[in-house]
């Protein structure tokens, strides 16, 4: 098995790059409080990996995705939590 994980990398001035790694995958979304929770997909770069940038602002956020049209769950490698509706959600946060 391969390890998966999750990276946030600043592109720009308030914009963020958000690349997850994911084996096998053939379709990857994303939803968080930056996409007010609509599903995004993200573009298959190599290998693996799969990413999108987005306009992210400083704090904390929440964040799940789902492959292949499966349950949403917290990406690889985040510090998961609870959420306010019994499902677990991924942290991450930004300067």
């Amino acid at each position: 098995a391969s390890s998966s994980t999750f990276i946030v990398m600043r592109e720009s001035a308030g914009r963020y790059r958000l690349r997850v790694k994911i084996a096998g995958a053939r379709v990857v979304e994303l939803a968080s409080d930056c996409t007010r929770w609509q599903p995004v997909t993200l573009t298959h770069e190599r290998d693996n990996e799969w990413e999108i940038v987005l306009p992210v602002s400083a704090g904390s956020h929440l964040v799940n995705i789902r492959v292949d049209g499966g349950q949403w769950i917290a990406p690889p490698g985040l510090v998961a939590k609870m959420d306010d509706f019994a499902g677990v959600v991924g942290v991450f946060v930004v300067d």
